[in-house]
């Protein structure tokens, strides 16, 4: 065996190891563009380019291991056990790096040294064996630690001993295979588990499993969906510490970007845009105007913030993030403008990534032969814009944002602190979301016709989705306007594919529309390679997003209230989970058969008042506690540690 990389590098071999020592370009241009050459080095002493080390080495086997300066060998031999580890040189985005990748090389040789004397090895039949069991049993014991908190059961395997592929592939022409949905939710896990821990970096579009130095839309995080789509299942699925290194992207983004709002915009407080990257790179992307100059991705990010302190009430968490939501705010006050009919709001605005028509039937029909009614890429022509003000997502987001900063120093006593007050009285200028003439919600300010009504984005869904600001209960009427956009997005599109796919599952589960959850389930499964991953440009998102959307099929609580089953197709009539999380800090388990609920439990991970909504509850016990319900819901206050029993009739059908 040897190293080799696409980069520069230089490689050899010694003492029973392969290494290599390398540098990245100073200047790799994205997949996309036709500019050659697509990378650039400096000189290596004039360049301050990323250097990176790997070592191969035989730490133990029973043959005989020789080199011939590029490659390693090994003869006669039973088994053989070689430790692979690499580093790069990066220390953090404004960290000085040292550029010297010898010295990496040298880190990563100690280490394996230090492997070595763990194990009492040496190279040779006689040799004290490392235990490749136990280092794989030390993996699976981390691993499991984390994703044995969730199992998840719906029904037998009808096609489990097939390859994914045709799993897939036979579920997008309607076999029914109810566990390939509980296979692609325990996916999401695993990758979130294998690719998000406290300390890391957090997952971008390839995540750690990029494997070109060209990678689509650069391995980059695309802060319009899919960055934040890669979080979506962690607190619903019991992952809330894989959420965190997001949380230090968040942090680290607030700091740069505090330039970018002062040098682009004259304003306090901090701003990304629709790109970042290694190097917390805030300023407006190149391009199309319908996603370079949109700068809310800090914003919508925020929003994760609140959603890790809903589900765990972590109080020492909000206070050390508090800053970062605070500024994001500031940003956005000094952002927003007067309209003429006096409301507050934002210009330029963009409902990412799609695009309007700005005048008449007639430009409608002169266009229908050039624009693709599902693409976002329209052509370049005088009469689509899309630029305006106020958009639905837009102001969707303030929304939760200024109402995030009020409660989290409501929560942490910051009486003194004049932002919450500030952002309260500007949500009180702000327009009402509005419906247009099919009865959709509103996508811009004005009722403008789509450039592409099948549009793969749903951005103004992002009330219902990951919002909370449109539900069922507190605004019906805004609540069925939402439903009829999505239905119209659906009707022009031929597929649902990849990340919008899945976007559109966790929308429709919020709808409670199980027909069309299965149906969508089925349909984005088809663009899924053998990794799960999108088999067009290879991204990560789409995965995660199946395992939000599964998750809301199964369990909701983004109502005030905790609701088991909302939107299981006809086809998960029998099953059940365990250990699905809930907002409150909330612990959830449940069991039907037939598709009526037959055991449920809720453990209080925290404690405090607790209300349960599902088809048939008749009531909840525990200790001190002895509720019957009312219309299948049930109230009380629950202890930290204790678990409740729910109590079901039997009698309705979950999910209808």
């Amino acid at each position: 065996f040897g190293l080799d990389s696409s980069l520069h590098y230089v490689n050899g071999t010694q003492d029973g190891e392969a290494y290599l020592t390398g540098i990245a370009p100073d200047h790799a241009e994205p997949n996309y563009t036709a500019v050659t050459p697509r990378f650039i080095y400096k000189a290596p002493e004039e360049s301050d380019a990323i250097r990176f080390a790997c070592c191969a080495r035989v730490v133990s086997c029973d043959g005989k291991v020789f080199s011939d300066g590029a490659r390693v060998y090994v003869n006669h031999a039973g088994y053989a056990l070689i430790a692979v580890q690499a580093k790069t040189n990066y220390a953090g985005f404004r960290k000085e790096r040292d550029r010297d990748a010898g010295k990496l090389l040298e880190q990563i040789r100690q280490d394996l040294d230090s492997l070595e004397a763990a194990y009492g090895s040496t190279v040779g039949a006689a040799a004290k064996s490392i235990s490749y069991a136990s280092i794989k049993n030390r993996h699976i014991s981390d691993y499991q630690s984390l994703y044995n908190r969730l199992d998840l059961d719906l029904g037998r395997e009808l096609s489990g001993n097939l390859p994914t592929t045709q799993r897939l592939a036979y579920c997008a022409e309607g076999v029914d295979d109810p566990s390939l949905a509980a296979l692609l939710l325990q996916y999401s896990r695993y990758l979130t588990i294998a690719g998000s821990r406290p300390g890391t970096q957090a997952l971008n579009l390839q995540g750690i499993w990029n494997d070109t130095p060209a990678p689509p839309w650069s391995s980059n995080y695309t802060n319009n969906i899919n960055v934040e789509m890669n979080y979506w299942p962690c607190e619903a699925l019991g992952l809330p510490e894989c959420h965190l290194p997001m949380m230090d992207l968040l942090t680290e983004l607030s700091e740069s970007g505090k330039q970018t709002a002062e040098g682009y915009y004259h304003s306090r407080g901090w701003v990304t845009h629709h790109n970042a990257d290694l190097w917390r790179s805030t300023e407006p992307s190149c391009e199309d105007a319908s996603w370079s100059w949109w700068p809310f991705g800090g914003a919508w990010m925020c929003q994760h913030i609140w959603t890790h302190y809903e589900f765990t009430r972590d109080e020492a968490f909000l206070q050390k993030m508090y800053p970062v939501l605070r500024e994001a705010a500031v940003f956005m006050l000094d952002f927003l403008v007067e309209n003429k009919e006096g409301y507050l709001v934002t210009a330029p605005s963009l409902s990412p990534e799609n695009k309007f028509i700005t005048d008449g039937e007639d430009t409608v029909i002169e266009l229908i032969d050039e624009v693709s009614r599902e693409s976002r890429c329209s052509p370049n022509h005088p009469r689509i814009s899309a630029v305006t003000i106020g958009s639905t997502m837009d102001m969707s987001i303030l929304r939760e944002l200024f109402s995030n900063v009020a409660q989290a120093a409501d929560i942490l006593k910051l009486e003194d602190d004049p932002v919450p007050a500030q952002a309260q009285e500007a949500m009180k200028k702000f327009p009402p979301l509005r419906t247009g003439r099919f009865g959709q919600l509103l996508e811009w300010y004005e009722d403008y016709e789509e450039c592409t009504p099948g549009m793969s984005h749903t951005s103004h869904m992002y009330p219902v989705y990951p919002g909370e600001l449109i539900t069922e209960t507190r605004t019906p009427e805004l609540f069925e306007a939402a439903r009829r956009s999505l239905e119209r997005r659906l009707l022009h599109a031929r597929k649902q594919g990849g990340w919008p796919g899945s976007w559109k599952i966790c929308l429709m589960a919020r709808f409670k529309n199980p027909l069309e959850c299965g149906h969508l389930l089925k349909s984005t499964g088809e663009g899924l390679g053998a990794g799960m991953m999108t088999n067009v440009n290879q991204q990560i998102d789409a995965i995660f997003g199946l395992g939000a959307g599964i998750a809301e099929m199964l369990l909701q609580s983004h109502q005030g209230f905790i609701e088991l089953l909302p939107a299981v197709p006809v086809d998960w009539a029998d099953g059940h989970f365990r250990g699905m999380r809930a907002r409150g800090g909330f612990e959830v388990s449940a069991s039907w058969d037939r598709g009526k609920l037959r055991t449920g439990e809720i453990k209080a991970l925290i404690g405090g008042p607790c209300c349960v909504k599902a088809k048939g509850l008749a009531g909840v016990s525990g200790p001190g506690v002895n509720v019957r319900a009312q219309d299948g819901m049930v109230s009380f206050t629950a202890e930290k540690g204790v678990s409740y029993a729910l109590g079901f009739d039997a009698e309705e059908i979950a999910g209808r």
